[in-house]
């Protein structure tokens, strides 16, 4: 455990939120399994605080451990605060990092309806990019028609 781990475990209860913003900092600088350790102290300082589990879920999952734990700490957060956007977005992530796109999508959409310009989760949505059917959809995605079919048409812009 790091120094700045231990300050943490020391800190006193109505720090929560001290502990929760510096997780986000260690977060943001790629400190992910300190960050995990902050938030899990600000989740016993404060045990039912939506952004808290949002943000720990987030976390694990992001060093891949316990990603269903995960989910399930960004699935409350969401049932407890259901009109914030930021957290449909890490729960959207935690989807992604779990391999499942279609939850993804949907929990990125949900986040949109609630906060149609929040550019992390337009971000998000880029990046998974939207894929258009098969040309021929009797044939699978990557039969080596619908391949090249898909990209003439791309080609030809009339798709």
């Amino acid at each position: 455990m790091s120094n700045l781990a231990r300050d943490f475990a020391a800190a006193p209860e109505d720090d929560s939120v001290k502990v929760f913003k510096a997780g986000l900092v260690m977060l943001r600088n790629d400190n992910v399994q300190e960050a995990v350790l902050a938030f899990e102290h600000a989740l016993q300082l404060s045990p039912d605080e939506p952004f808290t589990l949002s943000y720990l879920g987030l976390s694990m999952a992001m060093i891949r451990r316990r990603v269903h734990e995960a989910m399930a700490f960004c699935e409350r957060a969401v049932q407890s605060e259901q009109y914030q956007p930021e957290l449909y977005c890490n729960l959207g992530r935690v989807y992604l990092m779990s391999g499942n796109r279609q939850k993804a999508r949907q929990a990125f959409h949900r986040g949109l309806e609630l906060d149609p310009r929040n550019d992390e989760i337009q971000e998000q949505l880029r990046r998974m990019g939207i894929r258009k059917p098969p040309p021929l959809s009797f044939l699978p995605r990557d039969n080596q028609i619908n391949v090249v079919l898909g990209k003439t048409l791309r080609r030809l812009r009339l798709r």
